[in-house]
């Protein structure tokens, strides 16, 4: 999840520089960086879910 933040805070700060005005592909660019680390959260939490299931009930 972290590496994923990185990458995505990297990939702002890139997009900012290249294009410092409004432009529709650096706000897919971005958007696309967030809903990598929406997923990278999601599925850290369903492995928790799994890992604390699985000691729970065996």
């Amino acid at each position: 999840v972290l590496v994923c933040e990185c990458i995505n805070s990297s990939l702002e700060r890139i997009t900012d520089l290249a294009s410092p005005d409004y432009h529709t592909l650096a706000k897919a660019a971005k958007d696309a960086g967030s809903a990598a680390v929406m997923l990278a959260n999601f599925l850290c939490g369903a492995l928790w879910c799994v890992a604390i299931g699985c000691k729970i009930w065996g």
